[in-house]
């Protein structure tokens, strides 16, 4: 799978938390940084909202679709297969408008990640 591809399955999966309070609003910078592929943005802002809010599941997706773009394969499987065991009941509202149960969003990047 080429990085296009990968990209575009990232994009679809940025968790959007507009109109959130100001307390997630990294997870916006995040998720915003995401769409327009600044990596290093999105994962210096997700990883500082992870450190206030730790094991947030909607800034976890986000960070392993980071991961899945900048070659860290792995590390975002880890953290799709850990959302995977935990978290069975959140839906996750994605930057394509749509909203998905937070595991159909994890089984969809783990499957990308694996497709390559």
């Amino acid at each position: 799978m080429n990085r296009m591809t990968k990209w575009v399955g990232a994009a679809a999966f940025a968790v959007a938390v507009l109109g959130a309070p100001a307390a997630f609003a990294a997870d916006d910078l995040g998720a915003r940084a995401i769409v327009d592929k600044d990596w290093q943005t999105a994962e210096a802002q997700i990883l500082a909202g992870l450190e206030q809010h730790p094991g947030d599941v909607f800034r976890l997706l986000n960070l392993a679709a980071v991961y899945g773009q900048t070659g860290r394969e792995a590390e975002a499987a880890a953290i799709y297969r850990d959302i995977l065991e935990s978290d069975s009941e959140r839906v996750a509202a994605l930057a394509t408008g749509s909203n998905q149960p937070v595991q159909s969003v994890a089984e969809r990047g783990l499957l990308l990640l694996e497709a390559e």
